[in-house]
């Protein structure tokens, strides 16, 4: 009788965790599967967004289109055929979360990036028009990329292991114990120092942003300036980029905590597997945000998404 009851409670912890973590990842992936879609697309075919950041922008944008449509299944699959619930929320086959744990380097390197041609382009405006090229995103996207990758590949470098208590071998493979401790001690070092640098450059640039804001110039003449147009239109994106850095890292930030609680022990309470969950839901989110924020603080976007729309349903319809 007890043992019928205890499976009770685990199916219906089953049942649970699928409805909130499973499905909600899901919905999520498919906004940011759509919405990043549109961004590359949009960048790519109109050129008055070819910039440097516009670039950059659409190469963060295909981090996060892999994931959702990559990424996302492969964690909902192994979650399903190994049963994941709240009772029990230890990855299990954790080897099918690689695309997402070289995405999440590969969206950090790029907002690090971004930020940084943010600086530079307020910082030096003649310098940034004159010597800014598109080519230099490529490599720049490329490097992000590059040490993407071998970031996420990090829990391979261990071996993989059968976990014992998953009911389909097949599936459940994991990492080394100590391999995927280091990649959580990388992971947590390298967010929070990369936050913490990029919050610094952020508080420069709008330093700058307001000295040349508060400049003696007549309000008439301040108004013709190309300068002062430039300097107003370059202070919206740098306003833009830094929603979509702080949205990144809102999302991140329970995983992160998460991470950082189970270096020291493996967590195995109920409370705990509930945030764990919750973590996960938080970062998939974190997929889908950019494409909206781009729509509703950049006017260039939203014309832009607008037209691509418009050729797109023109084409089928």
């Amino acid at each position: 009788m007890e043992e019928n009851r205890t499976e009770e409670i685990e199916s219906d912890s089953f049942y649970y965790y699928m409805l909130f973590n499973c499905g909600l990842t899901s919905l999520f992936a498919v906004v940011g599967a759509f919405g990043n879609l549109l961004v590359i697309i949009t960048v790519y075919t109109i050129p008055s967004l070819h910039t440097v950041s516009n670039i950059l922008l659409a190469s963060l944008a295909c981090s996060d289109f892999l994931s959702s449509i990559i990424g996302v299944p492969l964690a909902v699959y192994v979650n399903i055929y190994s049963r994941t619930s709240f009772s029990d929320t230890a990855l299990k086959g954790d080897i099918w979360y690689i695309p997402l744990y070289i995405c999440c380097p590969v969206s950090v390197w790029h907002l690090f990036f971004i930020t940084l041609d943010r600086f530079f382009a307020i910082s030096y405006p003649y310098k940034y028009k004159k010597h800014a090229r598109l080519i230099y995103a490529v490599y720049v996207g490329i490097f992000s990329w590059t040490i993407g990758v071998i970031w996420g590949l990090v829990p391979l470098f261990g071996g993989l292991e059968e976990d014992q208590d998953c009911s389909h071998p097949s599936v459940c493979q994991t990492y080394s114990y100590s391999a995927y401790r280091v990649y959580e001690v990388m992971s947590i070092c390298g967010v929070v120092l990369t936050f913490c640098t990029i919050a610094v450059i952020y508080r420069k640039i709008f330093s700058i942003s307001a000295k040349v804001k508060d400049e003696n110039m007549p309000s008439g003449e301040r108004e013709r300036s190309d300068i002062f147009k430039r300097m107003k239109s370059l202070r919206k994106t740098i306003k833009t980029t830094m929603t979509v850095v702080i949205g990144f890292f809102v999302c991140w930030s329970p995983m992160v905590l998460y991470m950082a609680i189970h270096v020291g022990y493996k967590p195995t309470n109920y409370p705990m597997n509930i945030f764990r969950a919750f973590a996960e839901v938080t970062s998939i989110l974190s997929l889908s945000i950019n494409p909206i924020i781009y729509n509703f603080m950049l006017k260039s976007f939203q014309e832009g998404f607008r037209r691509t729309i418009t050729r797109i349903v023109s084409c089928y319809f």
